[in-house]
């Protein structure tokens, strides 16, 4: 009963969880500073509240079996500055 990836968006970026990789160790769950992650009634991860979570990747990070990733849109650069340092970003 574990279908492949739910995807959980905000804006332009997203939490993903991999249902069929979570083995609901609840490390997760414990370490999200904003308390958004849970695990529903067949112990798989899930975010209870998305437009709460801050994006820090402390869940994809931690999760010993990869079933959480931050899907973030990818870096705009702009050329090189008229100021002294460098790149600015976009």
């Amino acid at each position: 009963m574990n279908p492949g990836t739910v995807r959980y968006p905000q804006g332009d970026t997203a939490l993903l969880i991999h249902r069929s990789f979570c083995k609901g160790c609840k490390i997760c769950v414990v370490d999200c500073p904003e308390k958004i992650m849970a695990l529903d009634e067949h112990a798989i991860a899930i975010v209870t509240d998305i437009g709460r979570c801050i994006f820090c990747g402390i869940c994809a990070v931690r999760c010993p079996d990869f079933a959480i990733s931050v899907d973030r849109p990818p870096a705009r650069w702009a050329g090189p500055a008229e100021h002294i340092g460098g790149l600015e970003c976009a």
